[in-house]
């Protein structure tokens, strides 16, 4: 799901800037700098949408409007972040005396609707992937069901990344991308992705620092793989196929799940899986790796309880007695 757009031109936050900076600043001295950075990255958003220009005007009701209105977008864990960074900025402009109260103190979660995770089976996996084809996105696809990767890993992968000779995918930390939690992480390439890989390179004869995936855009204005794409692009990728199937919209997170779900009904373990996946095990096995959501042939292999003496013939009921 892509970010909401918040417009911000002719915005002045007039009162608000010098406190807002201060804010900051002491970030950037007591914080790790990813952290100050998505901490004021948060906070400037909130006052983007409020249109706030005194530190008056940041009220409970704002802090709720905004946290609904983000609700749409983001997971739980995600909103809770969000508020942590409005509130660490509100408490500043309490210590200032800049606000008589906190405003997020009586500002409350929106309760997230829980949905079953969504996946592809075999069948459906190599329905998407021949429209894919189709439409010049199936290197992408084939990696995202492949490898499990987060949409913006799989924007910014260099060749870099990947070693052909031992068969493997680093995703790690660069200048222009953080992974999620910042944990890095190795991942095997598949046989069937593996040989889409080793052709492509001795194709294009690509450079390191090059970008695996590349848009038609790029490609026709010549500066294919030599940047990252972003997440509005790589879902316009998906624009043309995710509605293949009736009834569901697919998505890169789909995709994420399908890696996880389809290993896991072939018997892989969770903790290979969410070494794999950057995720704690409990986290996959109770969010990626879904085997109620369709039909599974393995409850048949529930063997037969009944002895050879005595048959099962319906409730209360045994052979020879009365009914």
């Amino acid at each position: 799901m892509g970010v909401p757009n918040i417009n911000h031109r002719d915005f002045n936050m007039l009162g608000l800037q010098n406190f807002f900076l201060e804010w900051d600043q002491i970030n950037q001295k007591t914080l790790a700098r990813p952290t100050a950075i998505t901490k004021k990255t948060q906070v400037w958003r909130f006052l983007i949408y409020t249109k706030a220009t005194e530190p008056a005007q940041l009220t409970y009701l704002s802090v709720q409007q905004y946290l609904n209105f983000l609700a749409d977008y983001y997971s739980p864990n995600t909103l809770g972040n969000h508020k942590a960074s409005i509130s660490s900025f509100c408490t500043y402009l309490l210590r200032c005396n800049a606000l008589s109260y906190h405003p997020c103190r009586g500002a409350a979660l929106p309760k997230a609707i829980v949905s079953p995770p969504d996946y592809l089976t075999d069948d459906e996996c190599h329905q998407f992937i021949m429209a894919a084809e189709m439409h010049g996105v199936s290197l992408a696809i084939k990696i995202a069901i492949g490898t499990g990767m987060r949409r913006r890993e799989l924007g910014h992968l260099q060749w870099s990344d990947i070693d052909l000779h031992r068969q493997l995918i680093q995703v790690i930390n660069k200048k222009t991308f953080l992974v999620k939690n910042r944990k890095c992480r190795t991942i095997p390439i598949l046989d069937r992705l593996y040989a889409d890989l080793s052709n492509l390179h001795a194709a294009i004869q690509p450079e390191p620092a090059w970008y695996v995936i590349t848009s038609r855009h790029q490609s026709a204005s010549g500066s294919a793989g030599r940047k990252p794409l972003g997440a509005r692009t790589l879902d316009k990728m998906l624009l043309p196929i995710k509605n293949i199937f009736p009834g569901r919209v697919i998505t890169w997170r789909i995709l994420r799940h399908t890696f996880a779900s389809l290993l896991a009904q072939n018997g892989v373990s969770y903790y290979k899986i969410a070494a794999w996946l950057g995720n704690d095990p409990a986290i996959c096995a109770k969010y990626y790796c879904n085997a109620g959501q369709r039909f599974d042939p393995d409850i048949n292999k529930l063997r037969d309880q009944e002895s050879p003496q005595r048959k099962y013939l319906g409730p209360n009921i045994q052979k020879g007695a009365n009914p």
